[in-house]
């Protein structure tokens, strides 16, 4: 057990913490932000020591959070209470590297991990291996699956409708680009998908579309429009920058196919600030320019918030450990903005990672050689918050099912929505998106809420469940399973 306590809760920090600044290591020197209250930026719980770097993170249904790094060791963590006082981690030991590999929650719960990296000292480089491996939440166990066709390293996967996923690029076990789709079936196992060959680049930015296409944006500047079916590539749009190497895509809320590219590099040693979207239901799709954000990074990560908001974290400015971006940022897509927010207490570069936890906190860690964690709450977390008393944990798709509330009105909720756990590494949150549900209010604390009918907007398997009032406040999730 690696055992770690913290004591901390929403009222201690608003009271307690308010005047204490946040501490910059020496290392990180791009403009930290002054001072302020966490109901206002947000706060940044710990850092708390870790056994590794957390390369890979993932959000397991049960609510843990799972991560692994260089080697074959892993580290299972449960988050026990909103307030967090105390959390313990059971360390585990894989039978083969899964480092730089590719992950997402199955549609049965078990976290899917394809491909990692081969050391082959005669070749000069790392090669992928075909190997699979499943993570089990609830025995805490791994297990092997059928190996892939081919190796991966680097390589992305993705959630279909119908729960099978994707496996996309890779460096593959002849050291040479992996330019066929396969695909996982839990029945057929691995098959490839003939004539899908594309040359992409490594951990391609992709996302599954309301009409069953997988939009490819980047990290190059020709995107692609697969379509799994046929399966056939089309090339769809031009981005404005030349390339976004290290920088994040996110599927965005509050609308349907629409997708931003946030930061990255053009050459490999200097970010950008410039930020691009793409609405992929309009007529005639383009990349359009956005917002730029408050700092040029690139190695940094973006993940969606319970309320529909984006949170960026960590970076560089440049290639040089002294130019982390500690201040974070959050992107508002219903107003187009962004705003800065309080700052990492470490700098979080290449090989950092995090994932939203069920209570609506960020857990965030690693970074090359930083073995740290530290959990961010947002603003939100401040703030009375609505809550979920009863809910059904399955749900079916183009049903209704009933939403109990406790104490909040009906009438206080703006917003219903399932939010998919995801796993991140080196910029790439895979599988990640925010579904609003239409809702009706059928009493004083009651809401009646429509699922899905298409499932390509919400593909099989779990998910976080939140109700969000007037204020943007959110819940705290149930976990749901979508069928």
């Amino acid at each position: 057990m690696y055992p770690v306590r913290l004591g901390l809760s929403p009222a201690a920090l608003c009271l307690g913490l308010c005047a204490l600044a946040l501490a910059t290591p020496a290392q990180a020197q791009v403009k930290p932000k002054p001072r302020s209250l966490p109901i206002v930026d947000g706060f940044w719980e710990g850092p708390y020591d870790w056994p590794h770097a957390s390369v890979h993170t993932a959000l397991l249904p049960t609510g843990n959070v799972l991560s692994y790094a260089y080697g074959t060791s892993a580290i299972d963590v449960f988050w026990t209470e909103l307030d967090a006082t105390h959390y313990t981690a059971s360390v585990g030991y894989l039978a083969k590297s899964l480092f730089c590999g590719g992950h997402v929650l199955f549609a049965d719960g078990r976290l899917l991990v394809a491909g990692g990296t081969t050391s082959d000292p005669t070749f000069g480089h790392v090669k992928g291996p075909t190997h699979t491996e499943f993570y089990d939440p609830w025995t805490h166990a791994w297990s092997a699956g059928d190996d892939m066709n081919h190796g991966r390293y680097y390589p992305t996967l993705l959630t279909q409708a119908d729960g099978t996923v994707l496996a996309l690029s890779g460096i593959n076990e002849l050291g040479e680009y992996e330019q066929v789709v396969e695909r996982y079936d839990d029945v057929l196992g691995w098959n490839d998908l003939q004539g899908s060959e594309l040359l992409q680049d490594l951990y391609p930015r992709a996302h599954l579309l309301s009409f069953g296409g997988v939009l490819v944006a980047g990290p190059g500047p020709v995107s692609m429009l697969f379509d799994p079916s046929l399966p056939a590539w089309y090339p769809i749009a031009t981005t404005q920058s030349a390339y976004r190497a290290e920088g994040c895509s996110v599927l965005l809320p509050g609308a349907t196919d629409r997708v931003m590219l946030i930061g990255g590099t053009d050459d490999g040693v200097i970010g950008t600030d410039t930020c691009e979207s793409i609405d992929l239901a309009s007529g005639s799709p383009s990349w359009q320019p956005a917002p730029p954000m408050a700092y040029p990074r690139f190695h940094h990560n973006a993940l969606i918030l319970a309320n529909g908001t984006v949170f960026v974290f960590g970076g560089a400015e440049f290639d040089d450990p002294a130019a982390s971006v500690l201040p974070c940022e959050i992107y508002f897509p219903e107003s187009d903005r962004w705003r800065t927010v309080a700052p990492l207490h470490r700098a979080r570069l290449y090989h950092s990672s995090g994932v939203l936890l069920p209570d609506g906190r960020v857990q965030v860690g690693g970074g090359d050689g930083e073995h740290s964690l530290e959990i961010y709450w947002p603003p939100y977390m401040f703030r009375p918050r609505p809550a979920i008393q009863n809910v059904s944990s399955d749900l079916q798709y183009a049903s209704s099912f009933t939403l109990d509330l406790d104490g909040t009105p009906a009438t206080d909720i703006e917003r219903v929505a399932l939010i998919r756990p995801v796993a991140t590494t080196h910029s790439v949150a895979m599988d990640q998106r925010f579904v609003e549900l239409p809702f009706g209010i059928s009493g004083d604390h009651q809401l009646v809420v429509d699922a899905p009918a298409n499932p390509n907007l919400a593909p099989l398997g779990v998910y976080m469940l939140v109700v969000i009032d007037g204020h943007g406040t959110p819940s705290v999730a149930r976990m749901v399973y979508l069928d």
